[in-house]
């Protein structure tokens, strides 16, 4: 199965829409767009399945060969949409590798966006902590403990500001991963630099930037427990001997990165 959605259009009809496809319609919001989440339920077929069970009366044979040709390529579809939509969207993306039961979907998609909304948890710790509870829902599957992937380097460090906190904010956060990947020679800051300048395309005007390493320090703890300058001096100094020269040069990496 290539990976692709089914929505419905406005008479009830199927409306397949493939990767490319659905790679197009989004590519006008790219620079807004930062989170994605793609859930597969269990198809209709596996439905059938389970009802019978309960029933007492096994499915015939070629029936649950047909149950499992289809979820076995709906294990392949998602997490393939996923790496298609990070590779060109360069947003974190929550895809579902297992079919799961809609009670367990909308558990888990009723806790994690309150922890990332109404709580301001970074999207990982939000998924983190509504697992074990989403897991008590009715309709959870077996394998739904290992069922949700988060895809994308941008889903290390995606965190939303609180609704009504000033744009500022969440690009002082995103400076601040740069800086710590800068720091630790990690490997994905060509991907945390993409992302920055994606951001920073956001702005018409001049993007309101820290003009110092204090100016960020004081916006990113304003988050309650984040101490960013005690963080930082536990660094390694290879790349940038303090704060400022660290972030002068994220900077001027992030507009190379735009050129």
């Amino acid at each position: 199965m290539a990976a692709r959605l089914v929505l419905e259009q406005p008479d009830g009809q199927l409306d397949v829409v493939s990767s490319k496809e659905l790679i197009k319609l989004l590519q006008p919001g790219r620079g807004r767009l930062k989170w994605v989440t793609l859930s597969a339920c269990l198809s209709a077929a596996t439905t059938v399945a389970e009802t019978l069970r309960w029933l007492g009366l096994e499915p015939t044979r070629r029936f649950r060969d047909a149950v499992e040709a289809e979820t076995t390529a709906s294990d392949r579809a998602l997490p393939a949409l996923a790496q298609t939509l990070v590779e060109h969207l360069h947003c974190a993306v929550l895809a579902m590798r297992y079919p799961v039961g809609d009670a367990f979907a909308i558990d888990l998609g009723e806790r994690l966006y309150r922890g990332v909304l109404a709580q301001g948890q970074p999207l990982t710790r939000a998924l983190q902590l509504a697992l074990p509870d989403s897991l008590k829902s009715a309709d959870c599957p077996p394998l739904a403990v290992t069922t949700p992937a988060l895809f994308g380097s941008a889903a290390a460090d995606f965190y939303l500001w609180r609704a009504g906190g000033p744009p500022a904010v969440a690009l002082a956060h995103r400076l601040a991963a740069a800086l710590i990947r800068l720091q630790t020679a990690s490997g994905t800051l060509p991907s945390t630099l993409q992302g920055l300048t994606i951001h920073l395309a956001d702005f018409t005007d001049n993007p309101p930037l820290p003009t110092n390493f204090a100016a960020l320090c004081e916006i990113v703890e304003q988050v309650e427990g984040v101490r960013f300058r005690e963080l930082f001096e536990q660094l390694p100094k290879d790349r940038a001997a303090d704060g400022d020269a660290a972030l002068r040069q994220v900077l001027a990496l992030a507009r190379q990165a735009s050129t």
